[in-house]
């Protein structure tokens, strides 16, 4: 006399009414009972450490020299960045000043710094 389990326990009476079940059918309760024990074999110390091998030498290596390889593009660019950013800032600065003042403002000061006349700024 073999009676199905239900697959999902929902409700607390549901899980009530199973273990009543189990209690009133010995046969079932070894049932169950075998199948825990073939269950438990599955994550036994063994299987288990065969998994993690699986698992660690498999996707989680490929993943790792994805992310080494493409580490070593990203410091690359870091140091290209590094030695393009003071060359920016003082490009970004000029630009800034420029909006700022106005070419009108940006000609006078170049004028002004290369020594020629006032009167002939706005020539």
């Amino acid at each position: 006399m073999q009676e199905k389990l239900a697959a999902k326990i929902t409700t607390p009476d549901e899980a009530l009414q199973l273990v009543k079940k189990l209690k009133e059918n010995h046969d079932l309760y070894l049932e169950v009972q075998k199948r825990g024990y073939e269950k438990g074999k599955q994550h036994d110390e063994e299987s288990v450490c065969r998994q993690w091998e699986a698992v660690l030498a498999g996707p989680v290596t490929e993943a790792f020299e994805k992310w080494r390889s493409a580490g070593r593009t990203i410091f690359f660019f870091r140091g290209v960045n590094r030695q393009l950013q003071k060359p920016l800032t003082v490009i970004t600065r000029r630009l800034f000043y420029l909006r700022a003042k106005g070419l009108r403002g940006f000609r006078k000061g170049l004028k002004r710094r290369l020594g020629m006349p006032e009167a002939n700024a706005d020539a």
